[in-house]
């Protein structure tokens, strides 16, 4: 940190001379001019934002990168002496133990108040008439926008990033101020991206830039599949009347190849057409096909703007109670995204770490992630649209209209975004579902494409915090539930992240499929299991040493090494971790087992795919550590036996005891999503004593399997020989045919 701090100060006084020299206009590529204005920027701050700019001379004492938090450029003690009056995060609390029986969420001292961005500009005489935008990143928790001293823009939300017209307020041919003040004070908006360590940690979390375009720019294009066709949408602004040509080009991301071109005449600021889907290969999990489209706008013979960006062709779409991708009968196996970021804090700024984390949920089986109550990143996005993870996105506690406008407006380019929810856990009453149904009419317009989930766990509807959530109304069967309100419901929704009071969830070991499936009857929609396996295990006291350095730091774990030490139980930390990871792992696959062989259930969001230690200063949770490396005891196949796209299971799976010279048998079901029928297989089963004999065997033909079905297809019996002594056996089931196959073993 001392090191940080002492090259901050070398950073600000070498940047003086920089400052003084106005940045340039940037190269013009055709038609457009993108200046780029990530970078270095002279900073100024107050304690809140104010109505006017500060000084010049308040800018004179600091740098800050963007994009990039301030807490990682200016730690708290040099704030304190950059600014006398600088504040930090007043719910800020030292770890402590012992905890209370409710800990609450970890804290860092985290810079508040409102940050200043100064940059100059210099603006061609030659802009004057043409369309100059800012684009600004994710900023926390909300951002204003000052031209030569005058706001021109104000943005609330940290949901997405936005953008501001800025020709009306430029001065042509001169230097202009551009300033960008960013305040983390306000109490309007939350979520999981602004809780625990990193809290409302300011700053611009994505690159700025200015866009210079014609007299008429291309604002928005949207492009889906709608009945076998492509569907486009641009959006155009400009001085009226809008009068031109469209061009529009699709390419092979890969080898360039040209896949179709045309054009559509414009009359008017809004355009939509249909052409061919063009041959285009759906993406999918499984093959993740990505084009780049193009489109350009003339007018009098001149190309006025050019507008690129990735696109795939997906369809989710629902199938009664199960979904399709494309053709296709798919499971979401899905995890919960805390936004819990060990190395960096917030949340990284490089896309090569958000690829490394998606490879590694595909490798041990995910296809889903669900975002509690916050939108990815837009590096997180396209590194799930490169590599095929399916996503569904949640605006932040306390969002309006108008944040769920921004959030589909960002978000419907991503191919991998195919469902849109509403939140977690909120009372839906009669008023939320009116709201959700106005939420879900907004969707239908503006991304047709995509699902729509009303809220995550549907408090007052099925489950409750308190007995009054379910009244009035509330029936006791299949079990205690509001049925007007999930009526209501059903009438705009197209799936449900149902709870079913958490027999999966908080009650891991108590549910049973069969009875599970009665419950499941009410909701006549497909249901992704609302955070599956809440479990959690010991820390691993190894993985201190790498918090050290990073802004997080590593008094999470000091502190419970001192307690233990304390105690005269450190030596006993690894065997308890140990211990520990290991019935975790055993609850993870019978839990996800167990929902696997319910036929109502067509995906879950395990809770979690990692450990997640902000929330309650500490969340072992996860199959897998805070550096997505797997749990002693674990490996990739053994995670895929039951979290892979087609998997094995049998009944009775809680019944561990066998009799020694007694009969023994289990039925054996498949949960079958692999996109093909499944033909002429085999399906054989042996007993296996700890020392690897082989206690019986058996082997049955199964004929035909269809994609998207759980069934039974065999039943293992086995009569257990007599032993003189008992022994750990394991049971162990393989399916194969001429193409593949799948294994489990308990």
């Amino acid at each position: 940190m001392r090191v940080r701090s002492c090259l901050f100060f070398f950073v600000c006084l070498c940047s003086a001379a920089v400052w003084a020299k106005p940045q340039a206009a940037g190269q013009k590529a055709g038609p457009t001019t993108i200046v780029d204005l990530s970078g270095s920027w002279q900073f100024a701050y107050t304690p809140s934002h104010t109505d006017k700019v500060p000084e010049a001379a308040a800018f004179e004492k600091a740098a800050m990168r963007v994009p990039g938090c301030w807490d990682d450029q200016i730690d708290r003690s040099q704030a304190k002496a950059l600014w006398k009056d600088a504040q930090f995060n007043p719910d800020y609390h030292e770890i402590k133990y012992p905890m209370d029986a409710k800990p609450p969420d970890a804290s860092l001292p985290y810079l508040r108040g409102a940050g200043w961005y100064l940059k100059r500009l210099e603006v061609p005489e030659d802009w004057r008439g043409w369309q100059v935008t800012l684009r600004v990143g994710r900023v926390v928790l909300e951002g204003w926008v000052y031209v030569n001293g005058r706001e021109v823009h104000h943005h609330v939300g940290h949901a997405t990033p936005w953008r501001v017209s800025l020709g009306p307020h430029l001065k042509f041919g001169r230097t202009n101020q551009i300033v960008i003040a960013v305040s983390n004070t306000g109490t309007g908006r939350g979520g999981c991206v602004v809780r625990g360590w990193k809290g409302h940690s300011a700053g611009i979390f994505g690159p700025v830039s200015i866009k210079v375009a014609g007299a008429i720019r291309i604002a928005d294009l949207f492009v889906y599949p709608d009945d076998g066709k492509l569907a486009w949408r641009v959006e155009l602004e400009g001085p009226a009347p809008i009068e031109g040509r469209l061009k529009w080009k699709v390419r092979d991301l890969q080898t360039g190849q040209s896949l179709g071109e045309g054009s559509q005449i414009v009359e008017g600021g809004k355009v939509q057409w249909t052409t061919p889907t063009l041959g285009i290969r759906p993406w999918s999990d499984r093959r993740p096909t990505l084009v780049e489209i193009e489109t350009s706008f003339w007018s009098g013979g001149k190309c006025l703007d050019v507008h690129r960006q990735p696109f795939g062709l997906r369809r989710l779409t629902r199938d009664g109670v199960r979904l399709r991708l494309g053709g296709d009968m798919i499971y979401l196996r899905g995890v919960c995204d805390h936004a819990y970021f060990a190395r960096t804090c917030t949340p990284p700024l490089d896309i090569e770490s958000y690829r490394s984390h998606v490879r590694r949920l595909k490798e041990v089986g995910f296809n889903w992630i669900r975002f509690h109550t916050w939108v990815p990143t837009e590096l997180y996005m396209q590194a799930a649209d490169e590599l095929g993870m399916l996503l569904q996105i949640e605006p932040p506690v306390g969002y309006k209209l108008t944040d769920w406008r921004d959030i589909m407006r960002c978000c419907r380019k991503h191919p991998s975004v195919v469902i849109y929810c509403c939140g977690n856990e909120e009372l839906l009453d009669e008023a939320k579902i009116e709201f959700l149904r106005q939420c879900a009419a907004e969707l239908r317009e503006s991304v047709p494409d995509a699902l729509f989930n009303p809220q995550e766990a549907l408090r007052g509807v099925e489950y409750c915090w308190k007995p009054s959530d379910l009244e009035p109304g509330v029936v006791k069967k299949p079990y205690a539930h509001n049925p007007g309100r999930l009526e209501k419901l059903q009438e705009f929704s197209d799936v449900f992240g149902q709870y079913t009071w958490g027999w999966l969830s908080y009650g891991t070991l108590r549910g049973h499929h069969e009875a599970i499936d009665q419950r499941l009857v009410i909701y006549k929609r497909p249901c992704l299991t609302h955070e599956m396996g809440i479990v959690g295990c010991y820390l691993n006291l190894d993985l201190e040493s790498r918090y050290k350095g990073t802004r997080i730091g590593p008094d999470l774990y000091a502190k419970v090494r001192q307690g233990l030490r304390q105690a005269g139980l450190l030596d006993r930390a690894a065997l308890y971790y140990r211990n520990s990871a290991a019935w975790q792992r055993l609850i993870y696959k019978d839990v996800i087992e167990m929902g696997r062989k319910c036929r109502l259930i067509t995906g879950y969001d395990l809770l979690g795919a990692n450990d997640a230690h902000w929330h309650r200063t500490g969340y072992s949770c996860g199959i897998m550590n805070e550096f997505d490396e797997l749990k002693p005891g674990d490996s990739v196949a053994d995670v895929l036996r039951y979290n892979g796209e087609s998997v094995l299971l049998i009944d009775r799976q809680r019944q561990r005891i066998l009799l020694a010279g007694q009969p023994a048998a289990r039925e054996v079901f498949v949960s079958w999503f692999t996109p093909r029928t499944l033909r002429r297989a085999t399906l054989q089963w042996h007993l296996t004593a700890a020392d690897g004999s082989i206690l019986g065997t058996g082997r049955q033909s199964v004929d035909r399997i269809e994609p998207g079905t759980v069934t039974k297809i065999a039943t293992a019996s086995l009569t257990v020989p007599k032993l003189s002594r008992p022994t750990k056996a394991t049971l162990s089931v393989e399916l194969s045919d001429e193409q593949g196959k799948i294994d489990n073993r308990w």
